[in-house]
């Protein structure tokens, strides 16, 4: 990683060395971004709703689209209903709960901060709704990524894109941290989840 010169103002990437950048990062929403443009370039009217590895996308919706989001601890145990009213779109979540990897005893994720090099500090999932699977793919990796501080920061910023949800593991509770537009679009479904809608920053 420190191999890799960013320019945000140009926003390029320039290799400084002999490596290869790992697409798992965003190579889901890529291949729904892709599968939704064959379906409606194949079926312009049809409505469509796609799963790829936990990541859902969908294209003509008729009507708002409802999923819920797991438990970090227990990704069978569904805890917060979100319904969204984008007729296409996507949902896309990150966290450690599936993907770890033991190093002398030590558990990693295999999420990486790049500002550091080391696993992300694992504190629950991030989920970010938006109409590109590509975008809401990057954004919830680079939400979790920040950990819960950084990311509320974030959804509080104005430039903040999408609509995010941050299920947080505080004990044997969980806090979802959602942004201000989804305040009457999600539901807990169990008494062990409490809602906080994070405020825009002035």
């Amino acid at each position: 990683w420190r191999q890799l010169q960013l320019d945000a103002p140009a926003r390029t990437a320039a290799r400084l060395g002999d490596f290869r950048l790992e697409e798992g990062g965003f190579g889901k929403g890529a291949a729904l971004a892709g599968a939704l443009a064959l379906a409606r370039q194949l079926a312009p009217h049809a409505e469509v709703r796609l799963d790829l590895g936990g990541q859902l996308a969908w294209t003509g919706a008729r009507a708002p689209v409802a999923f819920s989001l797991a438990d970090p601890r227990n990704r069978g145990r569904e805890v917060l209903e979100v319904v969204s009213p984008l007729g296409e779109g996507s949902v896309a979540t990150s966290g450690e709960s599936e993907r770890r990897f033991e190093v002398g005893g030590r558990r990693f994720g295999h999420l990486l901060d790049p500002r550091t090099g080391e696993p992300a500090a694992d504190f629950g999932t991030a989920s970010s709704i938006g109409p590109s699977p590509t975008l809401a793919d990057c954004r919830s990796t680079a939400l979790f990524v920040l950990g819960p501080d950084g990311a509320r920061a974030k959804i509080a910023g104005a430039a903040s894109q999408g609509d995010n949800v941050l299920l947080v593991v505080e004990g044997d509770r969980l806090r979802a941290l959602v942004g201000p537009r989804l305040l009457d679009s999600v539901k807990a479904l169990t008494e062990d989840v409490s809602i906080e809608v994070v405020p825009r920053s002035r």
